[in-house]
């Protein structure tokens, strides 16, 4: 059974692609006809490419920053972009994290979570001060309290090591077999979550198709919309 649902925060709570294009096309404005779907895609793969360097201390802020978004602008076929470009950028996309909203749906399934006593928490990867800001943002602390809030930055392993949810749950006293974990990245929630001996939920709503798959989700959802699945799948699990 069941007794404890933990969340993703990037892209899972809330819709990560709008804070991006708004910023993208502020700063690149020369650059026409963007895919945002093809941008998002490349800059979070390129973010999860030089995360690890950051978070061993071997990059600083800035210089993570400017690696992910050059080696996106290279990966999209765009040249003509300097320095203070990807500075600014980092600086609009930063504000605009600062006023996202969480999607209507995620707190709907967390309210009710709440009133059926399920213990609730996020683990995410990332810098602490960075990702609390968009709790705050998101307003999600007023649900899950900052003590229920792991950062990767704090627990010294990030995914998608399936340790950082084996210290979660020694620290919160849970079983890994009674957790579920619902994210939105293949292999840094789903697969690694697994190894962990969690249960999963694949959220989706990206439409990523896999070749190929090392582990399959306990549940796979493809829209907001659909979250209300949960419920149903906890009442059988």
């Amino acid at each position: 059974m069941i007794t404890s649902i933990l969340f993703d925060l990037d892209d899972t709570l809330y819709d990560q692609l709008q804070p991006l294009i708004k910023a993208f096309q502020l700063t690149f404005p020369s650059v026409k006809d963007i895919n945002a779907e093809k941008l998002f895609k490349v800059f979070r793969q390129k973010s999860d490419e030089v995360f690890p360097s950051y978070q061993a201390h071997l990059l600083s802020q800035d210089l993570m920053w400017e690696y992910r978004m050059s080696a996106t602008l290279q990966a999209i076929g765009v040249s003509n972009y300097n320095y203070q470009q990807i500075m600014a950028f980092e600086k609009a996309y930063n504000f605009n994290l600062n006023h996202i909203k969480p999607y209507s749906e995620i707190i709907s399934l967390i309210k009710y979570l709440l009133k059926q006593n399920y213990y609730l928490a996020i683990i995410s990867n990332g810098d602490y001060q960075h990702q609390i800001k968009k709790i705050t943002a998101l307003k999600i602390d007023q649900y899950i309290p900052l003590n229920k809030i792991f950062i990767s930055d704090c627990l010294g392993v990030a995914k998608p090591n399936p340790e950082i949810f084996l210290r979660v749950a020694s620290r919160q006293n849970l079983l890994p077999p009674k957790m579920l974990y619902i994210g939105d990245n293949y292999i840094n929630d789903i697969v690694a979550a697994q190894q962990a001996g969690l249960k999963t939920v694949w959220f989706n709503h990206r439409h990523v198709h896999l070749s190929s798959r090392k582990v399959l989700p306990n549940l796979e959802i493809s829209s907001p919309s659909a979250l209300i699945n949960i419920v149903d799948f906890l009442k059988k699990n």
